[in-house]
């Protein structure tokens, strides 16, 4: 297997998240998501999304760590690079259930909150394509009981949505496009039953004859295909045609962002922090292991990271070979 190392400048993660949203880091506090923008790392940080105050998207800089927007959310489970800019989903906003949230840093380094999603409670996904910003919720119809799992769209960089389209009766977790098309999964009960995948080539939301999907997991394109985790020691892989092949894995996945394509590598890290690679889904190399680990991403210098939980939390680096 692999060694990894220590990304330089995450030793501070639990001290910056404490200092700067002033919310304790409990045992699964940790970096739910990892990305690059140019030469610099951006992690989004908290608890386990959804599960307690606070969260945190920070700034990895020449070996040193910067605060760079306090999220009012429970948690950080994603962000979502467009050229220079980012984008995070606000999984559980701490405001009233009246509008839910998205945070927006432009290619100058100015954040704003954009708090215009009707009904939203958990915004899990956002997608920039052909001009539109798109969200995917779990939202409720205006009564704060009656659940709905909905894709919006934005010209306007989400300030209003020109539609507002009910999927599934509970949550819709990702959206993603693949060859033309989008696609979006979720389910219509609660968040512990698996979830079901959607296409939309233009027309409306199709169903997806995929099997049981893991909830949370975000889709992943790897060449050709779109990878879906399944619920189980298995990954659906979507081809550009729309046909659906199920392949297994030598593990089941973790919850928040396990799979991560870099190059002709797909990775994917399983409950037990070990981490695994594939060039073609059909047969795997144990690649790495941290303990406790919870989320992969990717460096400024495309080598892959994973981050560990708890009071220790360090942010660990694997090299490609």
């Amino acid at each position: 297997m692999q060694p990894v190392t220590e990304y330089a400048g995450s030793a501070a993660l639990k001290t910056l998240y404490e200092t700067e949203t002033g919310h304790p880091a409990d045992s699964t506090f940790g970096a739910y998501a990892m990305r690059p923008v140019g030469s610099d790392l951006f992690i989004g940080m908290g608890n386990y999304p959804a599960g307690s105050d606070g969260g945190l998207v920070a700034r990895i800089s020449g070996g040193s760590l910067f605060a760079e927007c306090v999220l009012d959310e429970q948690g950080c489970h994603d962000l979502m690079v467009a050229g220079t800019d980012l984008w995070v989903p606000g999984v559980d906003p701490t405001d009233p259930w009246t509008f839910g949230n998205i945070y927006h840093r432009d290619a100058a380094g100015v954040w704003s909150k954009i708090r215009t999603q009707p009904n939203a409670i958990h915004t899990f996904g956002l997608l920039v394509d052909g001009g539109y910003l798109y969200a995917c919720t779990g939202s409720h119809t205006g009564d704060s009981v009656t659940w709905c799992g909905q894709v919006l769209r934005s010209g306007d960089g989400g300030q209003t949505w020109d539609e507002q389209v009910t999927v599934t009766g509970f949550r819709i977790y990702h959206i993603i496009k693949f060859a033309g098309k989008l696609y979006a999964y979720g389910n219509n009960l609660s968040s512990d039953v698996p979830a079901s995948a959607y296409v939309n080539a233009g027309a409306g939301w199709a169903f997806l004859a995929t099997g049981p999907l893991k909830v949370l997991p975000r889709m992943v394109t790897f060449g050709d295909r779109l990878v879906l985790a399944g619920n189980s020691n298995n990954v659906y892989a979507v081809h550009a045609d729309g046909s659906v092949t199920e392949h297994s894995s030598p593990t089941v996945l973790a919850t928040s962002n396990p799979m991560f394509a870099i190059g002709s590598s797909l990775f994917v890290l399983g409950m037990d922090g070990y981490v695994w690679r594939t060039t073609g889904l059909s047969s795997w190399q144990r690649y790495t292991y941290v303990p406790g680990a919870i989320s992969l991403g990717v460096s400024p210098d495309g080598s892959l990271l994973i981050s560990d939980s708890g009071a220790s939390v360090r942010i660990w680096k694997a090299s490609i070979i």
